[in-house]
């Protein structure tokens, strides 16, 4: 087996420490106003929802009313565009047709600290008028 010699070993290691750096600090460009990200650093990644928290609400239609499919769909569309508006992107949105039911799961926005649950259920289910009808 032939050995690596030592410019190899120190041109990986100088890789490896540019990736972590970068990884650490972010690679942005910036032109004017328009600031470009093409690697998050560290402060701008979200927690997922099973480590820091975060929202996990189930939607429903009123009672005596039977949603169609095309319902649930046009329900679970409106709810992902509210939650991309925003700017939570990294939602997870489940549509159960069989229970009827719309299962929305979001972590929180990192440096947070009063993050109100039942606020962001109301700007969800409030920003416009959602409703199921026959």
């Amino acid at each position: 087996m032939k050995r690596v010699g030592k410019p190899v070993f120190f041109i990986v290691f100088i890789f490896i420490i540019l990736f972590t750096v970068v990884q650490v600090t972010g690679l942005t460009y910036q032109y004017g106003d328009v600031q470009t990200k093409y690697v998050k650093s560290l402060n701008d990644i979200r927690w997922g929802i099973d480590i820091r928290g975060g929202v996990d609400v189930t939607f429903t239609p009123p009672e005596g009313i039977d949603a169609t499919t095309e319902q649930m769909d046009a329900a679970t569309a409106t709810i992902n565009q509210r939650l991309v508006t925003l700017g939570i992107t990294d939602s997870e949105c489940y549509t159960d047709y069989n229970n009827q039911r719309i299962i929305v799961r979001f972590p929180w926005q990192s440096g947070e600290e009063d993050f109100d649950p039942e606020q962001a259920v109301k700007e969800i289910g409030e920003t416009a008028l959602l409703t199921f009808r026959l």
